[in-house]
């Protein structure tokens, strides 16, 4: 992760754009190169992966801010994050049905406007680490890895106000009380449907082709 923060700040800059793929040319038969740039977001680095809005291409990354910088062991202990532990993250997957809370992609499941790329799910906090958030279940939410890089505390919203409410008066009034509900729980509901997707989407390949045929049998 050092390496990389060095990496980042030195050869990419604030404000630089680099790809998944020159990050991994730079260290060579490093395993997990990505989730070391995904830890470095726990430290205050801002990087923004391509979605509507960002003016990034498909495979592109955007360093926006620099944070604690780790190379340095005082500044790294100081700014170390509350450790999510395993048992308290599938405290909460469990709790909000292996899905995000946010947009409701369960995890494995393909985003609609992203073809072959699947959710991967992250506990989240509800109040970020910069605003005090813990590491408890009560402070934690399930959300996939783009709601919940979009919802950091300096992270800006890709639509203004007026654009979002033209959106939702474009919408019927039976979705427009269900968007009120949602807004009013900070959450999308789900139905029996979606309850039962989420877990056909946990159990192994083999698993779900056995439940898949029965399903199909069925009607």
């Amino acid at each position: 992760m050092v390496r990389l923060a060095l990496w980042l700040s030195q050869s990419v800059g604030e404000g630089g754009v680099f790809t998944k793929a020159a990050m991994r040319e730079q260290f060579p038969g490093v395993e997990q190169i990505d989730r070391r740039m995904r830890d470095l977001r726990a430290f205050g680095w801002r990087i923004d992966e391509a979605r509507v809005g960002s003016g990034l291409n498909q495979n592109e990354l955007r360093l926006v801010k620099i944070g604690t910088p780790v190379w340095d062991a005082e500044a790294r202990r100081a700014g170390m994050p509350n450790n999510i532990s395993a048992k308290v993250r599938q405290e909460v997957f469990s709790r909000d049905g292996h899905a995000c809370v946010r947009c409701g992609i369960a995890a494995g499941e393909e985003f609609d406007d992203r073809p072959g790329e699947t959710a991967r799910l992250t506990a989240g906090h509800v109040y970020p680490n910069a605003l005090g958030g813990k590491a408890t279940a009560s402070d934690l939410v399930t959300a996939c890895q783009y709601c919940n890089e979009a919802v950091r505390d300096e992270t800006p919203n890709y639509l203004d106000a007026d654009q979002v409410m033209i959106r939702a008066r474009g919408l019927g009034k039976a979705d427009q009380r269900r968007l009120a509900e949602r807004m009013t729980n900070n959450r999308r509901e789900t139905d029996k449907v979606d309850q039962v997707w989420r877990a056909y989407l946990q159990l192994p390949a083999v698993e779900r082709d056995r439940v898949r045929r029965a399903v199909e049998d069925a009607l």
